[in-house]
């Protein structure tokens, strides 16, 4: 269980429903944890753990890195051949294990907030990125992932779910929604954001009032 707002105690926690016991299992990361996914991507019959990074205290939406952990008697190991592959990865929205090539061990599969789906392929333990037709290209606010052969061809499909609609700030393949991030106002030490999106040249999404509460307008 991710111990999403924690940053000095346990990011990642055991919780049992019969005795409400919580166990820690991972110390705190500089940023929150969001998503959890478990497989044995290594072949050692015990279950390993891929820990997606989230937001960065206050830094949102820096990019910060997420964590593979091979299972090594039953602690918690930072597998540091792999976790190169994660540093400043995104903030993860989404995370599975799931045999996406089809050759019998457990693939990767991230999804980002302001980002793209990426997947990482497993070869005997030692994952590398890969690119797939329609997937890299795509950038969205993802939110939902899951893997299932849905035309029934005998290889995994991926279903992501992403805000879409639901929100005021709509995005298309002509008009797409940006986001603006960095020390607006000169003032060191708070990150700041503006949404905007493209009609021809880039434009604020929010009222001029709003945006000089963070971006200080010189002449």
């Amino acid at each position: 269980m991710a111990n999403y707002e924690a940053r000095k105690t346990a990011s990642v926690v055991t919780y049992s429903p019969r005795s409400g016991a919580m166990t820690p299992l991972l110390g705190g990361d500089t940023a929150s944890v969001g998503p959890l996914a478990l497989a044995d991507y290594d072949g050692d019959g015990k279950l390993d753990l891929f820990v997606g990074a989230r937001i960065y205290p206050a830094g949102y939406p820096l990019s910060p890195s997420s964590h593979l952990y091979h299972n090594v008697a039953g602690r918690l190991v930072l597998d540091s051949a792999n976790d190169r592959l994660f540093y400043e990865l995104g903030m993860v929205s989404a995370a599975t294990f799931a045999d996406i090539d089809g050759d019998g061990d457990p693939d990767l599969i991230v999804t980002l907030e302001w980002g793209a789906i990426h997947v990482f392929l497993n070869d005997h333990g030692r994952f590398h990125a890969a690119e797939f037709p329609g997937l890299s290209t795509v950038n969205s606010r993802w939110n939902g992932l899951a893997t299932g052969d849905l035309d029934g061809d005998g290889r995994l499909d991926i279903i992501a779910t992403s805000w879409g609609r639901n929100l005021d700030y709509h995005a298309s393949d002509s008009d797409p929604l940006l986001l603006y991030t960095g020390y607006f106002s000169g003032r060191a030490g708070r990150t700041r954001c503006w949404h905007s999106r493209i009609r021809g040249s880039a434009r604020p999404r929010r009222s001029c009032p709003s945006i000089d509460c963070c971006w200080h307008f010189r002449d």
